[in-house]
């Protein structure tokens, strides 16, 4: 519906944007006010209003075949820590380490299940390759709730598929989640397959904020020095990607929380 339409009912409430991605486009609405602003802003935009739910989000990646769908490895979500991302809805890395922390067998056999409906629908659609679902644990009413569908390549598949890589070179069997991609695009069948899996790495970004539009060469090197993979970007735009930082180890300690790793990452971003 166009932003104009959107009416306040007392309760705080999401407000998405058609267009966006890693929470670019989500907006917390807490008051009237708030939704005047963005209806004087943004009358015909269209958005999608949704109820606000308080609990950790995760991911996974699904590979659809013609006769098989594959279920990649749940990671945790995380999401708008300071001072990786000015936006509190803004996904700034994952961690597959945390998964089996956070959730119960039931509930990952849950997440599970439904990727394989989604998928087996969208494979009726037609759709080869790679998407993927991001979910949230709704921790008032101890349900799952969808969040959405990406109908691409997610991001998060090139780090699992390295550390998928990882573990094959350990002695385990199976494929790469970007492997299982590229035979479903091309046609190939899955139906003898299985996926890697994997239960620790993780990913942090720093994006751009108000406060860190570089990170030097020295706070690089030191993260460098204590075993992790970096990439940086040539972005300039607020949120946007600036340095992607990896680890075979996950990062965070619990939801919302960084373990010892993440700290020795935190303390480098964070220093002058």
């Amino acid at each position: 519906m166009p932003t104009k339409s959107v009416t306040w009912t007392k309760e705080p409430f999401i407000l998405q944007w058609d267009h966006g991605h890693t929470g670019g486009g989500t907006i917390l609405v807490n008051s009237e006010n708030d939704l005047k602003s963005l209806k004087q802003r943004f009358p015909e935009r269209l958005a999608r209003r949704t109820t606000f739910v308080r609990g950790p989000s995760f991911t996974v990646n699904v590979v659809v075949g013609a006769q098989k769908i594959l279920i990649g490895n749940i990671s945790y979500q995380i999401t708008g820590v300071l001072p990786f991302t000015d936006n509190i809805f803004a996904t700034v890395g994952n961690d597959w380490g945390l998964t089996h922390s956070l959730l119960n067998e039931e509930e990952i056999e849950y997440i599970q299940e439904m990727a394989r409906k989604i998928g087996t629908k969208m494979n009726i659609a037609g759709w080869r390759g790679l998407f993927g679902i991001d979910v949230i644990r709704d921790d008032d009413h101890n349900v799952i709730n969808l969040i959405e569908i990406n109908a691409r390549q997610p991001a998060s598949s090139t780090l699992e598929s390295q550390i998928q890589q990882n573990y094959r070179a350990q002695g385990v069997k199976g494929l790469t989640t970007f492997e299982a991609h590229l035979k479903a695009l091309q046609g190939e069948s899955l139906v003898d397959d299985e996926l890697i899996h994997i239960n620790d790495g993780a990913q942090i970004l720093q994006r751009i904020t108000r406060k860190t539009q570089t990170v030097s060469a020295e706070k690089i090197t030191k993260i460098e020095s204590l075993g992790y993979t970096t990439l940086s970007y040539a972005n300039t735009m607020l949120n946007e990607d600036l340095l992607r930082i990896q680890s075979p180890f996950g990062i965070m300690e619990t939801h919302g929380r960084f373990n010892k790793r993440g700290k020795e990452i935190l303390d480098i971003i964070s220093s002058l």
